[in-house]
């Protein structure tokens, strides 16, 4: 809790066609944002998925400091004793507007929205560059908004619109549960954070 992953890219990869997956449980509910996915070329260009304020979970895209596209839910999470399975799935180039952002929560898209900016199609986001920052648990432009709790199998698919069933299924007895190798192929910048420890044992510490 409290801690956050940074990794600047060296490479341009796709950046219009992408997955964010990443399981989640919060530990505490601070009132204000907390943000466990950032993504920025500046600080005029960039991407956030987090809880707000009011415990909902937004998607936000700005270009030029301008909104450029917005998910929030109507649904709030302020559920500390469970995970949830969250899944961004990115593909600014369909014809569709409102398929261009997705939000999945535990297998299921969240289609109960407060706010619902779509981006015009093949619009070119903030993330997948040669000199994008990505941060896991914090939000980067103030450093002030971290993520408060525990992450696993942190996904991101560069290139790829992935439906949440590649990383999750549901066992026999109807719980949601996590694909332990998805097949995902992870393009340039992608990457999967299982934030192993350093035993072998199949506790919080292997």
């Amino acid at each position: 809790m409290g801690t956050y992953l940074q990794r600047t890219n060296s490479s341009a990869g796709n950046r219009t066609t992408f997955t964010f997956s990443t399981w989640l449980k919060r530990s505490a509910l601070t009132g204000a944002n907390q943000t466990f996915f950032y993504s920025k070329d500046d600080n005029q260009n960039y991407i956030r998925l987090y809880f707000d304020s009011n415990e909902r979970l937004q998607l936000r895209v700005y270009i030029v400091n301008n909104l450029n596209s917005k998910l929030e839910t109507n649904q709030v999470f302020r559920d500390v004793s469970s995970w949830y399975h969250i899944v961004w799935r990115c593909d600014t180039g369909n014809a569709t507007a409102g398929d261009r952002n997705r939000l999945y929560l535990n297998g299921s898209e969240i289609t109960s929205l407060a706010t619902e900016t779509t981006p015009d199609q093949s619009t070119t986001y903030p993330i997948n560059n040669s000199s994008t920052l990505n941060e896991i648990g914090n939000e980067a432009y103030s450093q002030g908004e971290q993520f408060q709790g525990y992450l696993s199998q942190t996904i991101l698919a560069d290139g790829q619109s992935y439906a949440p069933t590649t990383f999750g299924s549901t066992n026999a007895n109807g719980i949601w549960v996590p694909i332990t190798q998805p097949s995902v192929n992870y393009g340039t910048n992608g990457f999967k954070l299982d934030y192993a420890g350093t035993g072998t044992s199949a506790d919080s510490s292997g």
